[in-house]
């Protein structure tokens, strides 16, 4: 089931939602990457706190989560924000599945860049999630929500 209690429903005035639903992920693909938002479409402004949730879910055959990262990007830089790797693979199935609800923060300055330690662009303008599932040639479905504020 897609998801139903947004994580819009967490954020204030001001805050930004982008979302990737439904999005097919295959073992044949893995690592898999989704932008939000999608395309060529950027968060503007550009974010730097908020939420994000994930929920990996419908399988057709044999699909075992084993990790998930999240980076976020202003167009020229990019940092790796978050990993979700379980003690051990979880196996989507019609009784199981994965759902990761999670803030960020993020530090930016007018220069940016590994030496300074910042995004620019005040932040963030999009974000990718990067899914390695397994076993076998089966797929299972992600929806992807993020919430940000300048």
């Amino acid at each position: 089931m897609a998801i139903v209690n947004s994580v819009a429903t967490y954020s204030g005035q001001g805050y930004e939602y982008q979302s990737a639903i439904n999005t097919i992920v295959t073992t044949a693909g893995s690592p898999q990457t989704v932008r939000v938002p999608a395309g060529s479409v950027v968060f503007s402004p550009a974010v730097n706190r908020g939420l994000f949730r994930v929920k990996i879910y419908n399988f057709t055959s044999a699909v075992n989560f084993t990790n998930l990262s999240v980076y976020a990007a202003d167009g020229t830089n990019t940092i790796w924000m978050k990993a979700y790797a379980p003690i051990a693979a979880v196996a989507i199935t019609a009784t199981a599945w994965v759902d990761v609800l999670d803030d960020y923060l993020i530090d930016y300055t007018t220069a940016g860049g590994g030496a300074t330690g910042g995004l620019i662009a005040f932040g963030a303008t999009f974000f990718n999630f990067i899914f390695n599932v397994a076993t076998g040639s089966g797929s299972c479905s992600a929806d992807i929500e993020i919430v940000g504020a300048p």
